[in-house]
């Protein structure tokens, strides 16, 4: 199965800080029962250097594939790493060797012309995945969003600690996204090894679609 998301390249964002600790957390992602994983980075500027998150990605190549993973690079594309005036420019962001583009939203307080910059980025050759959207505020006080983002043709990844039975808007989103029938994907968001508890008994509830996107 595939992770979508996840933050296990070391010494580049909030993630894994050190090799072994990256090492440790592929190893558990095997034993959840992944085959590919997503690399993911944030990317919170245009002008981000790439270069560090490429030396640890290349790195780790050969321990995941002693593990049994497909390492995959991509990032999460935040909206404030978007030039309004070149939004080509994110092609740079999307997973390697495909056009697609893990995007996040904030929390709160989206721009006013969202919709814009969806469709502008598909208009650039873009297909779109959002990043956790049973986070967002917007989508979980007005439910029509969720049916707009779907209707654009943007792919939804949900975190699977989203799906645990803890109460609160964000789990009761994701399972509503669940219940629709509208994961594209779904991710670990895993910062460190704890972050996969619970993902293989989650995730294998969920449909085959989910589970290894047929858009990457």
């Amino acid at each position: 199965m595939t992770d979508f998301h996840c933050h296990l390249l070391y010494g580049v964002d909030d993630g894994a800080r050190t090799p072994q600790e990256s090492m440790d957390m592929l190893q558990r992602a095997a034993q959840e029962g992944v085959t590919t994983l997503i690399a993911t980075p944030h990317a919170r500027r245009p002008d981000m250097d790439t270069r560090p998150v490429r030396d640890a990605f290349r790195e780790l190549q050969p321990f995941a594939k002693d593990m049994g993973i497909l390492l995959r690079l991509g990032f999460e594309c935040n909206l404030s790493a978007l030039q309004v005036q070149d939004l080509g420019s994110a092609r740079r962001f999307c997973i390697e060797k495909t056009n697609v583009l893990l995007l996040e939203f904030p929390e709160d307080n989206w721009p006013g012309t969202w919709r814009e910059i969806l469709y502008d980025l598909q208009a650039e050759g873009m297909r779109l995945v959002l990043a956790h959207p049973e986070r967002c505020r917007p989508i979980q006080r007005d439910a029509r969003v969720l049916t707009t983002l779907t209707e654009m043709g943007v792919h939804l990844q949900v975190n699977v600690s989203s799906l645990r039975g803890y109460f609160g808007p964000r789990h009761a989103l994701a399972r509503r996204i669940a219940r629709l029938g509208r994961i594209g994907a779904i991710g670990s968001d895993a910062h460190c090894t704890q972050d996969y508890e619970g993902f293989r008994g989650i995730a294998r509830r969920l449909p085959a679609s989910a589970l290894n996107p047929a858009f990457l």
